[in-house]
């Protein structure tokens, strides 16, 4: 897909879509929707980071690929506890059955913040050079 659509406007998509499967999942009634979207989620949860990794392998200087790359790699586990830990914080009001507000409701936040810096990255070099 990166290939065919470039680097940028896959993660845009990853984004986008990202944030329209945290909606529906917020709003699912049942545990067989919500399993569904929670499935439908993983797609762009997948595809992202791989997405990204292709592009800053194509855009960064070499002496700097390999700290950025360290960098990328050791945020992923970093962004897993520091979520983990504010769902701990947060959840302490699960009394109130208000969870899905604030787990989706700061999933949100995350991810359109990202989605928003995406459309200024640039074009990858590489797919310009490829794209007819």
């Amino acid at each position: 897909m990166c290939d065919c659509y470039g680097r940028r406007f896959v993660l845009l998509f990853c984004g986008c879509f990202y944030t329209v499967m945290i909606l529906l999942l917020a709003t699912s009634t049942n545990i067989i929707t919500f399993c569904f979207y929670y499935f439908l989620q993983s797609i762009p949860r997948g595809m992202g980071p791989i997405a990204l990794a292709i592009y800053l392998s194509e855009n960064l200087p070499t002496h700097n690929r390999g700290k950025m790359f360290l960098t990328f790699t050791m945020f992923i586990p970093i962004g897993l506890a520091v979520s983990s830990f504010t769902a701990w914080v947060i959840l302490d009001d699960f009394k109130t059955g208000d969870w899905r507000l604030y787990l989706w409701v700061l999933g949100i936040i995350h991810i359109s913040l990202l989605t928003v810096a995406c459309c200024w990255l640039p074009i990858s070099p590489r797919w310009l050079i490829f794209d007819d």
